[in-house]
């Protein structure tokens, strides 16, 4: 900035050169929370995504297993077994208190009834799910598939 004075001489202010590199800094100190905050909670929400997917999957592959045609059928033990297997071997986060797996089938099946398998599972997360289980109550992730028998 320039200042001319009454005697017709320019004058150089007294300002800084230098760029205000402390204002940046302030401002990135301020946002990076913000930023971190919608990053983590991007990735928890796709996480949870991601397992309802996969219980989603489970489930129908669980009941898929259940209604072949295989002699003797499969007992309902052995369906829960399959469906908790699969789920250890491909959630991130699992827990078998959080997870509750139920097979309904009727005792004699015939080609027009239904195998049901019902997966709940408390999703954990990484790091908000778990503050928000904490303040809400826990993230419930579930799966209803039924089958007709062949």
């Amino acid at each position: 900035m320039r200042i001319r004075c009454s005697k017709k001489c320019l004058l150089h202010s007294t300002e800084s050169k230098i760029k205000p590199f402390g204002s940046t800094i302030v401002e990135f100190a301020l946002l990076l929370p913000i930023f971190a905050l919608i990053i983590l909670g991007m990735t928890e929400v796709s996480l949870a995504i991601y397992n309802k997917t996969l219980v989603t999957n489970i489930g129908r592959d669980s009941a898929r297993f259940g209604i072949l045609v295989r002699t003797p059928r499969a007992s309902e033990e052995e369906i829960e077994a399959f469906a908790r297997t699969a789920l250890e071997e491909s959630l991130l986060f699992y827990s078998t208190n959080g997870t509750t797996i139920s097979v309904i089938r009727p005792d004699l099946p015939t080609s027009s009834d239904r195998l049901v398998v019902v997966i709940r599972h408390e999703y954990q997360g990484i790091g908000l799910g778990r503050l928000i289980a904490t303040l809400s109550g826990p993230i419930i992730v579930s799966s209803v598939s039924a089958m007709s028998y062949e």
